[in-house]
């Protein structure tokens, strides 16, 4: 499941784009490339990160150290393959900040979602071998467990094939795992939401094969249905029939992992920096989450997908090739899923791959569809996604791999610069613009204001080139985080009270978080008493409310805000159970510690 994040952005940012940058000259792809020294070009790639938009004659370098240090980023690691070949790999930082391990290119990290891609990979050999059926319903292939029947599945059956393309209609998009010594559910537990499970029961409460949803709880019916076929336990299964077979050595689907491979493992980092309880949180559900892996090993199953995609494999089918990465279902603007993998197109440039998050860690694999090359960037933190473009922009630029042209910047007169003063975007993501000696800048609610380049008659790139936004639309309503911000709490809260659903409480709680983690506990008691009062009923609001209270040293409103967490559970019809065992286990201990 994806973190909460809160960023400058807009309806109109370019995110993830692989566009051209102000870096010197990219070496050509071809064997001449591959003569250029690798610790030049990594030199090059680690001190020339590009951001997602950037205008002609500007410079937009970043530092991969820097980078690291600022957000932080303990630990990272990359590998780079072209022409079909593993062209470099390399660890960058700590694996272990206590050990003071540093990270190489074997350090194992958590891949997250990426997981099931690989997991889709078994399926389908499974499927060529006869085991199981791509468009049969998955209960025939079932024998521990039966996905239950209603009527959703009389109209239509489940089948593997949507389970392995999200579109199955199951529920459960994520899992939150479980910490080290915590009891741990069987896959059969998961599947039936029982005791010690923290995740709901898996079931289907949409049409099948109607739409893309993502739901880690479709992939584990999928791993349910290789064990209970193939007759192996999942992590054995998964080392003969996938890990093994490609070469994937350093990788283990073992859950947890096992002691004697903890010394090659990283331990795991929230954004803040502070370490994972335990160092790593243990996922059962393999197949959605579960993959140990390097960025090595991820390189060569995606290329091994690409040379089977021309049909020369001796390890994939062609077959299984295109399965996995033809369109089944649109995500959205150029983003499609296949079996296991999504396809994108990026200024032209056509790639598949996957990303992945787990608690501490964080993820991302990329290749070209046709070409050969690819990028693989793994993180032990909850940070790591806030490089990973950077980079790869850096390594498609290096390489001289298909991307988009710069911007151009265009003169705009100051008197119509300052036209655009006003918040746009949506109530419930507002973007501030204002103007000053000459320039405009945007911030969100309770950020720093960012300047903002002219590259069209209503376009601008923010300074660092982070986001671009299109100034076309003034919000004609308030937005409430705006008047928070503004210091008008009682406009604020009239505001999200006459209408709810302009503001997710969860992007809300967001807000303060990340408030919270830049140490600014103050305004993030603004913010929580802002989501109290509108969701008098959320548990999270007041269990956030009392942690702010806390870091700010008011002893008495946290012990309140705790004990009106506690108070809320009965009433809380939103946050799920699990959750609220949660939340009531920290308000008790932070009670216990206050009194």
């Amino acid at each position: 499941m994806a973190p909460i994040v809160y960023r400058l952005e807009m309806r109109s940012l370019l995110v993830a784009c692989l566009v051209a940058c102000n870096v010197p000259p990219a070496r050509p792809a071809g064997p001449a490339a591959s003569a250029e020294p690798i610790a030049a070009r990594i030199d090059r790639i680690t001190h020339h990160l590009l951001p997602a938009a950037r205008v002609k004659g500007m410079d937009w370098h970043r530092n991969l150290e820097d980078r690291m240090r600022e957000l932080p980023v303990h630990g990272l690691s990359i590998a780079v393959f072209e022409h079909h070949h593993l062209a470099w790999a390399k660890g960058f930082g700590l694996e272990d900040v206590e050990t003071r391990r540093p990270v190489t290119e074997t350090t194992l990290f958590q891949a997250g979602s990426i997981s099931k891609a690989v997991n889709a990979l078994a399926a389908l050999a499974a499927v060529e071998q006869g085991k199981l059926a791509l468009d049969t319903p998955i209960n025939d292939s079932l024998r521990s467990w039966k996905l239950g029947d209603n009527d959703f599945t009389r109209q239509r059956a489940v089948t593997l094939r949507q389970l392995l393309s999200h579109t199955a209609a199951t529920n459960v998009h994520g899992f939150l795992g479980y910490r080290a010594g915590a009891p741990v559910p069987t896959l059969v537990q998961i599947l039936d939401g029982a005791p010690p499970a923290n995740t709901e029961k898996i079931v289907v409460d949409g049409t099948p094969g109607r739409e893309f949803r993502y739901s880690g709880g479709g992939t584990s019916i999928a791993q349910l249905a290789l064990v209970d076929q193939i007759g192996l336990p999942y992590p054995a299964l998964m080392t003969a029939s996938v890990l093994g077979p490609l070469g994937m050595t350093h990788s283990t689907y073992e859950q947890p992992l096992p002691a004697a491979r903890v010394p090659e493992a990283a331990a795991g980092y929230h954004a803040d920096g502070s370490e994972v309880p335990g160092k790593r949180i243990v996922y059962p559900e393999m197949a959605a989450a579960g993959l140990w892996t390097t960025p090595s090993d991820l390189a060569a199953f995606l290329i091994e997908l690409q040379l089977a995609r021309e049909g020369k494999s001796s390890k994939i089918s062609k077959q299984i090739a295109m399965e996995m990465t033809t369109p089944v279902a649109h995500v959205e603007g150029d983003d499609w899923i296949a079996l296991g993998l999504y396809l994108m197109n990026r200024d032209g440039a056509k790639l598949f791959g996957h990303d992945g998050w787990d608690e501490g860690f964080q993820a991302e694999a990329l290749a070209s569809l046709d070409g050969g090359h690819g990028v693989v960037i793994m993180a032990n933190s909850d940070n790591g996604g806030e490089i990973f473009f950077d980079l790869e922009r850096a390594v498609f630029a290096e390489y001289g791999w298909p991307m988009a042209p710069e911007l151009e910047r265009v003169a705009v007169e100051p008197a119509a610069l300052a036209g655009f003063v006003g918040t746009y975007g949506t109530p419930g993501d507002p973007v501030v613009v204002t103007f000053a000696s000459g320039a405009l800048f945007a911030h969100h609610p309770f950020d720093a204001p960012v300047e903002l380049v002219p590259v069209g008659s209503e376009k601008f790139v923010a300074m660092g080139g982070d986001s671009t936004f299109t100034l076309d639309h003034k919000l004609a309503t308030t937005a409430p985080l705006v008047a928070l911000e503004a210091g008008h709490p009682d406009a604020a809260l009239a505001a999200w009270r006459a209408d709810p659903e302009a503001l997710p409480e969860r992007a809300a709680i967001g807000v303060g978080r990340h408030l919270l983690q830049r140490r600014q506990p103050r305004l993030a008691i603004g913010v929580f008493q802002l989501v109290a009062g509108v969701f008098p009923d959320s548990m999270n609001a007041h269990e956030s409310l009392a942690e702010s209270y806390e870091a700010a040293g008011d002893k008495p409103h946290a012990i309140a805000s705790y004990e009106a967490a506690l108070a809320a559970s009965a009433r809380d019809k939103v946050t799920r159970p699990a959750v609220k065992d949660k939340v009531r286990a920290t308000c008790a201990s932070a009670l216990a510690r206050l009194n």
